[in-house]
């Protein structure tokens, strides 16, 4: 072969390095060509906005978890699944309410259940498919604004991109299954798109509509931008008769809402204002109220927006410097495409915030469901630092086009790059916070909301009437299938006049539903007797997440399902049976055994220290030991009880640790028939737990702590055995209301012996 090749002759060889040379050149300029229309196309800023979202959705946790992280979005949900039109909009399948607050939301809901696809997942892809029209829409501002002279223009709107997808907030709301990031994504596509062409023509029509009908408020948008134009002088072109779409979508809504529920916005302003807010007229309450709460709350979560706000803030001091000193010395007047982009973005963000906060005196709603501001400050802080920069400096100092401009700027975009660098490194540190927070907020729905579903739904053949009254229904009405008595007034006109009342009672009264279930959050709390004689209520489980965390003060750790005895019908009631377990004092007792040093001393827990609430009495037992505290370690064992009742309840307290921190029910063959341990709070909760499989054998409690950190201690208190009986209907207002008599008293603990 080495042969062959020596006798080649020249010429051949150089035909085939012409030939090689000539292919090379083809590739070079084929490859020029393709990169010359992915740039001049936006497809490789469509690209790159693509992956960034779906890599930092992922990194953060999308698709890991059975849930969603909201209740909220299962109302939708819901709405999907349950929609009725022949009562208009209704989610209760049967009667009228007052309609879904997101149309278009909604609708997408309605057809996912439709096609049987799982609906949950299509929300999450539309959510990162909007996140990504949003990077990519931020990289077109950038694009348009920042003017050609900037040193390193091509890499700003990268970098704007870069610092959206970093904000732990903007993931969160991605992930949250709500509305509130695609409704960003349409009004940055709307501003752009008549800003960049001021033209309104079907595509603009369409952004107008789907806007208003995903959420009401971006009527400030769709008002306040063209406005600006014409302010500024540059009067969008086409028809005025693709205007129309957008306001008769508008007036509908408005409609419907009016005359179905009496208000233009019910599940907004009459619902949430008759729910949370103690409302005062005084603006300065308002923002009294919001700057505690930024104090309070925001702080805590590293939220990339504060910061952004601050680094807007001189950015946007420059630039209006700048313009002023132009319109001084008459070299311009108007609004350009920069000035005009921010206002309408960032003026509307901040306009619709102010209206929040002095209509609901609240800011932790606004900044979870649907903020512009978070995403537009993170999408506006580079380019128009960049720009503010650049004028200032055209402006002060000449043209750009003398001797030493790119040195001038490049002086000048070294501030620019830093500021955005500490923004960026700032956000990217609060990102571990916000996926964990996700990650929490997706195990509480699915061990709490999700749990008392799943348990309501097998066991709706007993309820008399198949509804459920609570403050969250959407989970519950979404995976139960029970209807639904709206303790919040977001769905159902009847309930704002209970809820501008605080009359959760007298709502309960009047729905008549089975269940009952309440939220540890204040809102919806009930006496256990009504007042007025009108129904009492009975304990039926809890339900429990062992470390709740979320974007607002948490107000739910735990729901409690209690079964309503209305006046009139015959009542379901606890009965205690057989032998329990109290833990006051008195007399040693042989079967009750304890080792190691958790458990010295007095079985009570009134000596150890410890700050509790929801005992029962003066005493429990805790593994929390006076002085060494947590590192405490050891064994309990309880009594042998026989089992002679349908249930066991008792009540547990103290740290989370599965492994190392349990309460245990051993049967009589030593068998772990059950464990639980804490959820990170001293607050006791009941645990309830059917003894159905174990008639007619001996069981008892065991308590192990092994535990030596933080948390590192489990109580418990209360056990007692029970069945349900029948009871006597509660009497009706106007006859005397039944007594019901006191239950057996639980068997007292007295003190126990060390093992061995």
């Amino acid at each position: 072969m080495n042969a062959r090749a020596e006798t080649q002759p020249a010429g051949d060889v150089a035909s085939c390095s012409e030939e090689r040379a000539r292919r090379a050149s083809l590739v070079r300029r084929a490859s020029a060509y393709v990169r010359a229309r992915v740039r001049a196309e936006g497809l490789f800023d469509r690209l790159f906005a693509l992956t960034l979202a779906f890599a930092a959705c992922l990194a953060f946790g999308a698709f890991r978890h059975a849930t969603l992280p909201l209740d909220d979005a299962y109302i939708h949900m819901a709405y999907g699944k349950h929609l009725h039109w022949g009562s208009w909009l209704s989610f209760h399948g049967d009667q009228p309410d007052t309609g879904s607050s997101s149309w278009a939301w909604t609708l997408l809901c309605a057809a996912s259940e439709k096609l049987g696809l799982h609906t949950p997942t299509v929300l999450l892809l539309c959510g990162i498919f909007a996140l990504a029209w949003i990077l990519h829409l931020t990289i077109a501002f950038g694009r348009h604004v920042l003017p050609e002279s900037l040193v390193g223009r091509r890499l700003w709107p990268y970098a704007g991109a870069l610092l959206v997808a970093a904000n732990g907030n903007v993931l969160w709301l991605t992930l949250s299954g709500m509305e509130a990031i695609p409704t960003v994504a349409v009004v940055m596509a709307f501003v752009h798109r008549l800003q960049a062409r001021r033209v309104i023509d079907g595509r603009l029509a369409l952004f107008g509509l789907l806007m208003l009908w995903l959420r009401v408020e971006t009527v400030v948008w769709l008002a306040g931008v063209p406005l600006l134009m014409l302010v500024s002088r540059r009067r969008p072109r086409g028809r005025l008769g693709w205007a129309l779409v957008p306001l008769a979508g508008l007036a509908l809504q408005l409609g419907y809402h009016l005359a179905l529920a009496g208000s233009l916005l019910p599940t907004s302003s009459a619902a949430k204002g008759a729910t949370f807010v103690p409302t005062s007229p005084s603006p300065s309450a308002a923002l009294d109220f919001l700057y505690r709460v930024d104090r309070d709350y925001l702080d805590n979560f590293l939220e990339g927006w504060q910061l952004e706000l601050r680094v807007l803030a001189p950015a946007a001091l420059v630039l209006g410097c700048a313009v002023a000193y132009r319109l001084l010395r008459r070299r311009g007047a108007g609004l350009g495409d920069a000035q005009l982009a921010t206002a309408g973005l960032l003026g509307g963000a901040l306009v619709q915030t102010l209206a929040y906060v002095l209509t609901f005196r609240t800011a932790y709603h606004h900044l979870r469901y649907f903020a512009p501001l978070l995403v537009l400050c993170s999408a506006l802080v580079v380019p128009l630092t960049a720009l503010a920069l650049h004028v200032a400096w055209s402006t002060l100092r000449g043209a750009t086009t003398r001797r030493g401009a790119p040195a001038r700027t490049l002086l000048l975009g070294a501030p620019v790059a830093w500021l955005a660098g500490h923004a960026l490194c700032l956000e990217l540190l609060g990102v571990g916070t916000w996926a964990g927070i996700y990650a929490s907020n997706c195990a509480q729905l699915a061990a709490v909301h999700t749990a008392t579903a799943s348990w309501l739904g097998a066991h709706a053949s007993e309820l008399r009437h198949p509804s459920v009254a609570s403050f969250d229904i959407g989970v519950l009405r979404y995976v139960s299938g029970l209807g639904s008595v709206d303790l919040g007034g977001v769905l159902d006109p009847n309930v704002l006049r209970f809820r501008q009342a605080r009359d959760n009672a007298g709502l309960v009264a009047e729905a008549r539903p089975s269940i009952y279930v309440s939220l540890d959050n204040g809102f919806d709390r009930l006496p256990r007797r009504d007042p007025k004689g009108r129904f009492t209520l009975e304990r039926l489980a809890t339900f429990a997440f062992p470390e709740y965390a979320d974007p607002v003060p948490p107000h739910s750790k735990r729901m409690e399902v209690f079964l309503v005895n209305h006046c009139g019908e015959p009542r379901r009631v606890r009965s205690a049976v057989g032998d329990g377990l109290g833990f006051e004092p008195s007399e040693p007792r042989p079967d009750a055994e304890w080792e190691g040093t958790s458990f010295e001393g007095e079985s009570g827990g009134a000596a150890s220290g410890l700050e509790t609430r929801g005992a029962e009495g003066a005493d429990f037992l805790t593994s929390y030991h006076p002085d060494a505290r947590d590192a405490a370690t050891g064994v309990w064992r309880g009594p042998w009880l026989d089992v002679s009742a349908s249930h066991l309840r008792f009540l547990v307290a103290g740290g989370h640790d599965p492994e190392r921190l349990r309460v245990e029910l051993v049967d009589d063959g030593e068998a772990v028939v059950a464990a639980w341990t804490g959820y990170g709070h001293d607050s006791f909760i009941e645990v309830v737990q059917p003894l159905g499989d174990l008639a007619g054998r001996r069981v008892r409690l065991v308590v192990r702590d092994d535990a030596t950190s933080d948390w590192g201690h489990i109580s418990i208190d209360g056990a007692r055995q029970f069945d349900w009986t029948d009871a006597p209907a509660v009497a009706c207002p106007g006859s005397t209301p039944a007594r019901p008599g006191p239950a057996p008293l639980a068997r007292p603990l007295p003190r126990r012996r060390r093992a061995g």
